[in-house]
C-alpha cells in the first residue's frame, strides 16, 4: 500500500482540549510531587496564632515551568487532629526541578487543645508527621490556570527529643537572698535545639529542680 504525500493544517482550535485533558494531568502532577521543610521558625505568638517562616522545597513538579499558588490557606493536621491553617505564597517550580522556597506565612490556630498536645509531644518526642492538605490549590502552565487542584501531603520532622543532651550551664551562681523570697539565681545557659521547628520568642520560662524538688 502507498500514498502519496497528504497535506494538513492545523489551527489553534486544539488549545481548547488542553483545559479539559489538562486537569486530570495537572492533578496526577501535584499529586507526585514531594514537599519538605528544612525549618519551620515560629515568633510573634498570640492567643490564637503566630507567625511563621518556611524553607523547603517542592520536587517532582512535572517537565513543565509552573505557578503553583494557595488561594485559600493550607491545612495543617497531626495525628487526625486539626491544628489550625496557615498561609502560603505562590510557588514558582522550573520544569524538572520544582522550587526551593523560604517564604513567611501566618498560622491560625483552630483547635487550642490539639495545639497544646501537639507542642508537648514535637518537645518531647524524636519526630511527628503533619497531614498539609487543601482542596483549593491553583496551577498555572501552558498559559493556562487549573483550580481546584486537591492537595495532602505527610511531611516527617525532626521533633526535640526531650532536648536530650542538648542543655549546657556554663556558669551558675546564687549570689543573694532575693528580696521576693528564695534566692536570686544566675545561669548561663546554651540550648541546642535538634528540631527542624524554632521559636522565636522574647522569652522563656524555667523551673529548677533538684533531687526532684
Amino acid at each position: 500500500f502507498s500514498q502519496a504525500a497528504v497535506q494538513t493544517a492545523t489551527d489553534n482550535t486544539v488549545t481548547g482540549l488542553i483545559p479539559i485533558v489538562g486537569q486530570p494531568i495537572v492533578q496526577q502532577i501535584v499529586d507526585g510531587s514531594v514537599l519538605g521543610f528544612d525549618s519551620i521558625i515560629m515568633s510573634s505568638p498570640t492567643e490564637g496564632s503566630f507567625k511563621v517562616q518556611m524553607k523547603g522545597s517542592i520536587a517532582k513538579t512535572g517537565p513543565m515551568a509552573a505557578t503553583i499558588s494557595f488561594p485559600t490557606p493550607l491545612t495543617v493536621a497531626w495525628g487526625g487532629k486539626k491544628l489550625g491553617v496557615v498561609t502560603m505564597p505562590a510557588l514558582e517550580a522550573k520544569a524538572d526541578v520544582g522550587a526551593s522556597f523560604d517564604v513567611s506565612g501566618d498560622f491560625t490556630i483552630t483547635d487550642a487543645d490539639a495545639m497544646s498536645e501537639f507542642a508537648a509531644y514535637m518537645i518531647n518526642n524524636k519526630d511527628f508527621i503533619w497531614d498539609i492538605y487543601s482542596t483549593d490549590v491553583s496551577v498555572n502552565a501552558l498559559g493556562f490556570t487549573f483550580t481546584k487542584i486537591s492537595m495532602e501531603k505527610f511531611v516527617t520532622l525532626a521533633g526535640a527529643n526531650g532536648f536530650k543532651d542538648a542543655v549546657k550551664i556554663t556558669t551558675f551562681d546564687l549570689p543573694s537572698n532575693d528580696p521576693a523570697g528564695g534566692i536570686t539565681l544566675t545561669a548561663q545557659t546554651t540550648i541546642n535545639n535538634p528540631s527542624q521547628v524554632g521559636f522565636n520568642f522574647e522569652g522563656v520560662g524555667f523551673e529548677s529542680y533538684y533531687k526532684g524538688v
